[in-house]
Parts: structure tokens; C-alpha cells; sequence
């Protein structure tokens, strides 16, 4: 309860949405119930719409759809790419259905846009678990298109066994050919790893 009370009296609109957000997973159903009531006061819309879906989420309640657009749009204001992949996965995760799909989307679409090649493979890579068959077609054409051997290699072995053929196949050989040479050997480590495992699974 107290908790709940302090976060419901920050005075900062999205760190009131983001507190109270990440208080519901550990509340009961009545305060759930208060911690949504004190995210729809919020003013602002964008920040409003995050703290209601991720409090609905934990709660178990619906989310309008429109409610949903504006949260959206709201993640999507954000000027960094990888920050806005992070936004949007991470709220992907809290929908379903098309809502879900959307979500998807656009972090796939942030994660294909990160300006360092070694970030953009890990995103990618953190992606793949969740994308539907048509998005991990696109989410394969971007990892192939990475020219940075590590950030390659994490993204098409975080993909390959997510793929159909010859997609699959055709990712476990690129992320092979990103170890064969002796440059980064640190930062390759940590592709061989990734072999090894995905090796263990097929």
C-alpha cells in the first residue's frame, strides 16, 4: 500500500506510469484495480495509455483499442532507435492478437534501424522468439545485411531456429562464416556460444 501510495504521488506524469507499472505484477487485485485508477489520471495522453496497458497486462483486464493506438504512438516518439526497439518489444509482450502484431512491427522496424551494427545484430537476436513467420522473413534480411561479423552472427543465430528452410540453413551457414576469419576473436566467442547451443537444439 505504501508503495503504491508513493508512486501514485510522483509528480513526474511518465515516471508515475512507469512506477505504478511496474508496481502491478506484485499487487493484488484490489490494488491493481487503484494503481489503473491512478494511471488513467494521468494527463498526458501517451503516458496514460503506456501505464493503463502494462497495469492491464499484470490485472488480466482488456485494453481498448484505441488506448492501445495511442500508446503506440506514443513509443514511437522516441528519437532513438534502440530505445524505441526496447519500448516496443517490451510492450509487445504485454498484448495480443493484432495489437501484439503491430507492436512487433514497429520494434522489429527500430531494431532494423540502430545506427551501431553490433547493437542492431543483439536486437535482432532478442527478437526472434517472438516474430511472426512473415516478420522473421524481414528480421532475416536485415541480419544478412549486417556487415559486422559479431553483430551478424548473434543476429542469424538468434534467428535460425525460428526460421523455415532454407531460410533456417541458410542463417546457420552465415553465422559460420562470421567466425571463419581470426578478427574479433573476443566478440566471436560469443557467436560460438550461440552455435553451440543452437547445435544442441536442432
Amino acid at each position: 500500500d505504501r508503495a503504491l501510495t508513493a508512486a501514485a504521488a510522483i509528480d513526474c506524469e511518465p515516471e508515475r506510469g512507469r512506477a505504478l507499472a511496474g508496481l502491478a505484477r506484485h499487487l493484488d487485485p484490489g490494488q491493481q484495480r487503484r494503481a489503473l485508477d491512478a494511471g488513467s489520471s494521468i494527463t498526458d495522453a501517451g503516458a496514460r495509455a503506456i501505464a493503463q496497458v502494462r497495469i492491464s497486462y499484470h490485472a488480466h483486464l482488456l485494453v481498448p483499442d484505441h488506448v492501445i493506438e495511442t500508446a503506440l504512438d506514443a513509443e514511437s516518439m522516441a528519437v532513438d532507435p534502440q530505445s524505441r526497439h526496447f519500448a516496443f518489444a517490451s510492450l509487445s509482450r504485454r498484448l495480443e492478437g493484432a495489437a501484439r502484431s503491430r507492436a512487433l512491427d514497429r520494434a522489429l522496424e527500430a531494431a532494423a534501424a540502430i545506427g551501431n551494427q553490433n547493437a542492431r545484430g543483439r536486437a535482432l537476436c532478442d527478437l526472434g522468439l517472438y516474430l511472426l513467420p512473415v516478420q522473421l522473413d524481414r528480421a532475416f534480411t536485415a541480419a544478412s545485411a549486417i556487415e559486422d561479423k559479431t553483430g551478424r552472427g548473434l543476429a542469424l543465430t538468434g534467428l535460425a531456429p525460428y526460421l523455415q528452410e532454407p531460410a533456417r540453413t541458410r542463417a546457420i551457414t552465415g553465422a559460420l562464416d562470421t567466425i571463419s576469419t581470426e578478427d574479433g576473436e573476443q566478440t566471436s566467442g560469443e557467436v560460438r556460444v550461440q552455435l553451440l547451443a543452437l547445435a544442441r537444439e536442432l
